[in-house]
């Protein structure tokens, strides 16, 4: 079980190493061939500070988890964990 809450932290850890990347570049427009119409969704996806959030949120999870050793909190993990599966390191056995 440590083994899937140590690597998912890994994985949360490089998503927000990315992320705050990201928001350094980040100019006031994103790209100037989308329309206007599709700004919203686009907002939606590239916001940085509610990628933050989530990633912060995870962590909070695993907190919990490490504190209160809750089996019905494993399952959860390793379902945030699943859209990480892609990722090196990632074992079929945590797969919910």
């Amino acid at each position: 079980m440590d083994d899937l809450v140590t690597w998912l932290r890994a994985q949360i850890d490089d998503r927000e190493r990315v992320v705050r990347a990201a928001k350094e570049i980040r100019k006031p427009y994103y790209f100037e061939f989308i329309d206007e119409a599709a700004q919203p969704f686009v907002d939606l996806m590239l916001d940085p500070d509610r990628e933050l959030a989530e990633l912060d949120a995870k962590r909070r999870v695993l907190d919990l988890y490490e504190e209160l050793n809750e089996p019905h909190l494993y399952e959860a993990i390793r379902l945030l964990a699943l859209p990480h599966a892609d990722r090196p390191g990632y074992r079929e056995e945590w797969r919910p």
